[in-house]
């Protein structure tokens, strides 16, 4: 078993499955962002402003192929429904869960009878509920507020009156506020996750008849 330092050994943890969901959180709002300007392009120049403007996009295969990608965002950050295991966060618990019995330093009195990950045990983490919110509502919040200002972005950038390049402005705008707040809600998530399972695996390491009495 490694010594390291927690915080360091849980920062790169954590850093490592923040980068591989950065990736493809800015993959994703990048191709809605795509989607969401050829629907301007297609239908919504022609429309008067306001709540048509949002109706003439809404109708086009572009926009919608926009929301698709930030419905399949979702369902890769924390799997299609509620009582999935699967998803990029979920995979990361799994990761998580089996890399903790390696990180403590328990001595070998106190252990329990061959203290190591199993199926059980990462199922366990992989469908954790923290602080008492499930993980897919919890990434589904922020996507929908996402979804929610490409609605505003794109009736503002499809007015009349908004040139090309203020359209794209627009756009770029909600592209970067988005991206960074889906980004911080599952950084919160991931480092939740290390720490709630790391010091689960910590109890499951200890031999039972060592638990305090509550």
């Amino acid at each position: 078993m490694t010594h390291a330092d927690p915080d360091s050994v849980r920062v790169a943890a954590v850093g490592q499955w923040s980068v591989k969901a950065a990736r493809l959180i800015d993959a994703r709002i990048g191709d809605a962002r795509a989607h969401a300007w050829n629907a301007i392009t297609q239908r919504v120049a022609t429309a008067p402003d306001g709540r048509k403007t949002w109706r003439q996009a809404a109708l086009t295969r572009s926009y919608q192929a926009a929301v698709k990608r930030l419905d399949e965002l979702a369902d890769e950050l924390a799997g299609p429904h509620k009582l999935s295991l699967s998803g990029l966060v979920r995979d990361a618990r799994a990761a998580f869960y089996r890399d903790s019995f390696n990180h403590w330093a328990i001595p070998a009195e106190l252990l329990a009878p061959d203290p190591r990950p199993t199926k059980a045990g990462e199922r366990a983490a992989r469908g954790l509920v923290i602080h008492g919110f499930n993980l897919r509502d919890e990434v589904a919040d922020v996507i929908d507020a996402a979804a929610r200002g490409l609605q505003a972005a794109v009736t503002v950038a499809g007015g009349r009156n908004t040139t090309d390049d203020q359209a794209r402005a627009i756009l770029d705008g909600w592209d970067s506020q988005k991206a960074h707040a889906i980004k911080q809600r599952v950084d919160g998530l991931l480092t939740d996750s290390y720490v709630a399972i790391y010091n689960l695996v910590g109890r499951e390491m200890v031999d039972p008849k060592f638990y305090a009495e509550d």
